[in-house]
């Protein structure tokens, strides 16, 4: 008996290492460029790619359910490059891209109470209109890219991203 369940620990074993295998064969390059399309780094982007596909192995159960395996490594790899990003850069490249919109204020005091005024507004936003906002302009990623993590519609993106502009237009005439 002890034999047969050793079998059957074993061919489980192979069975979940097979699977493991398909899956990197097949997502390995979508994972890292994902990863890449937010870090603009290759090696710390193979390094977020290993760390993704280790989750990935531990979490095997919950990739066989997802109902969209490829939406839902895509998002993990997204969620980890941006910890990583955030980790590595902080507040930094999300100041650099508000100092861009607020370029028309003038250098100096003027300019960095301008770029603090619209981080401030930013953070005011609703999560659901704040996410695919930072995501389109401080991380670079298309309304397609957006829509595929979020799961939802390109059009639904494009939605939410129209709504945080103009909240952030009347915030900012307040």
């Amino acid at each position: 008996m002890n034999g047969a369940l050793q079998a059957a620990a074993a061919a489980e074993r192979d069975a979940k290492e097979q699977e493991f295998n398909r899956l990197y064969a097949r997502y390995e390059r979508l994972v890292h460029a994902t990863a890449y399309a937010i870090v603009k780094d290759r090696y710390l982007a193979q390094d977020i790619a290993q760390e993704v596909f280790l989750n990935i192995y531990a979490r095997l159960d919950s990739v066989r359910e997802a109902a969209n395996p490829e939406a839902w490594m895509t998002a993990v790899a997204r969620n980890k490059a941006i910890d990583y990003r955030r980790k590595a850069f902080g507040r930094v490249l999300l100041t650099d891209r508000v100092e861009r919109w607020s370029a028309g204020a003038a250098d100096g005091p003027d300019r960095a109470s301008a770029v603090a005024d619209a981080l401030r507004l930013i953070m005011r936003l609703d999560p659901l209109l704040r996410q695919p906002l930072l995501l389109i302009y401080a991380h670079d990623l298309t309304y397609e890219q957006i829509a595929r993590v979020q799961r939802l519609t390109v059009a639904a993106v494009k939605t939410r991203i129209h709504r945080a502009r103009k909240q952030l237009r009347a915030m900012a005439r307040e």
